[in-house]
């Protein structure tokens, strides 16, 4: 038996993913440095030496090129039936969102005939009346984060208050947490130069709470987290807060966390926060919503119109690129189906128990019969949560769950986030998971051919 020959590694799978990675050249001479080293450790070891296999040569080859190898971005097919992994980016977009993004990026972009300076303004018109229409908000301004939101619209706070910035700001100690971004609201804060004011306990605050503020609040801070009402805690309603705030004639910020624009599987959305009376909404495009990666602050004219007016404006301002991707996203909401035939976490949201488990079995099928598996079965879940903190969507789901041959789920799990695409799953104490429910359709072809690499 002879080790494999350097043409038979580069037509393993694994290795060709690497080519796509990164390059031929690199590959190729790291997989002729990996040969020599085995062909050395088989001259000075015993004769009756094993030698390894093509695949385990590729998994050698892969080791070595991606010990010292930087991070970067690679396409990754999301199988923990989780939206929103914390380790990964924002989900994927609707083709239209794409498509527009990559005519505008390949060439010189112009609104309408290019006469004039390049202005974002017919482009932001649409998107607010598009905003307008489906959510009901008397202004819009897209920014470029919802951290960036935050910072401009507090700075604006304190402009809008000049005359007494050393007044506090009051939020629920029970939503001091940090956002989705991984900014801490407190910490936000103390950067803005806004004295805060905690209210009630962690685990109880009550309307009677605010009543008894003291009349130098300048706002109302209200974070929506999912884990509130899973965990217990008592807090105030969005329309209780605005009450209150309203009497005292001061705004309601409300934070809706990785909630959608409109209503839908989840409690709280964009829409139903300005409908129960906050002044001011911030959320995040690359969420429930389904759009590219920036922030939106929506709400009170007045509010919005002060934020645009602030001098750190131009600093959180999207690219065209992002405003015309979300534009596209809006579009299709817009559309009888709300988008649930072309936004991907729409299509996520509204598999079928009998489309999953299809899906499943076909997988589950093919995936059988490779080296890596010892054997693979389908499981039907009548109830999965399908996310963090943040959403609470319960679901019914199909996983295959596999069982590996000859390594541990992690060290499967290791192998499987080496390709192009990678592919995330959960690894259990003896099985590697793959959720469905996260699985575009589109993908099916490529999570079955990563366990033939």
């Amino acid at each position: 038996m002879n080790l494999p020959t350097i043409n038979e590694i580069l037509e393993v799978p694994l290795v060709k993913g690497l080519i796509t990675k990164l390059n031929r050249g690199e590959v190729v001479s790291t997989a002729l440095l990996v040969l020599g080293e085995l062909a050395l450790q088989t001259k000075e070891s015993a004769l009756d030496m094993s030698l390894p296999t093509v695949t385990e040569v590729a998994d050698r080859i892969a080791d070595k090129l991606l010990q010292n190898e930087p991070a970067r971005l690679v396409p990754t097919i999301n199988a923990t039936g989780r939206l929103f992994p914390p380790e990964l980016g924002s989900a994927p977009l609707a083709s239209q969102a794409i498509n527009v993004m990559t005519d505008l990026a390949k060439d010189y972009a112009a609104m309408g005939r290019p006469v004039g300076k390049w202005d974002n303004a017919q482009l932001l018109r649409s998107v607010e009346s598009l905003i307008n229409q489906l959510a009901g908000a008397e202004s819009v301004m897209p920014v470029n984060s919802a951290t960036a939101g935050w910072f401009l619209v507090l700075h604006a706070l304190n402009k809008r208050t000049e005359q007494d910035r050393t007044a506090p700001v009051a939020i629920s100690r029970g939503q001091l947490f940090e956002l989705p971004s991984g900014s801490r609201i407190v910490d936000i804060l103390q950067e803005s130069g806004c004295s805060i004011l905690e209210m009630g306990s962690v685990n109880r605050t009550t309307v009677d709470d605010f009543s008894a503020l003291p009349e130098n609040v300048r706002a109302f801070l209200y974070i929506y987290s999912a884990a509130e009402k899973e965990s217990g805690r008592i807090q105030p309603t969005i329309a209780e807060m605005s009450k209150i705030a309203k009497l005292r004639k001061i705004p309601l910020i409300v934070d809706i966390g990785l909630s959608g624009l409109i209503g839908g599987k989840d409690a709280v959305s964009a829409s139903s926060a300005l409908t129960d009376g906050a002044d001011v909404v911030i959320m995040r495009s690359g969420s429930l919503f389904g759009g590219p990666v920036c922030g939106v602050i929506l709400g009170r004219k007045a509010f919005i119109d002060q934020c645009r007016s602030d001098l750190l404006a131009k600093a959180t301002l999207c690219s065209p690129y992002i405003l015309a991707a979300l534009e596209q996203t809006l579009l299709l909401y817009s559309q009888p189906d709300r988008g649930v035939n072309s936004i991907p976490v729409e299509q996520i949201l509204h598999f079928s128990e009998a489309n999953l488990a299809n899906r499943a079995q076909r997988i589950q099928k093919q995936i059988a019969v490779s080296d890596w598996v010892d054997s693979a079965q389908t499981e039907i879940v009548e109830q999965s949560t399908i996310d963090n903190q943040w959403l609470s969507i319960k679901l019914p789901t199909c996983r295959v769950v596999v069982k590996p041959k000859g390594m541990t789920p992690a060290e499967l799990s290791k192998r499987l986030t080496r390709g192009a695409p990678a592919v995330l799953g959960t690894a259990a104490e003896d099985v590697l998971i793959l959720d469905m429910r996260t699985v575009l359709p589109s993908q099916d072809i490529a999570l079955v051919e990563a366990f033939i690499r």
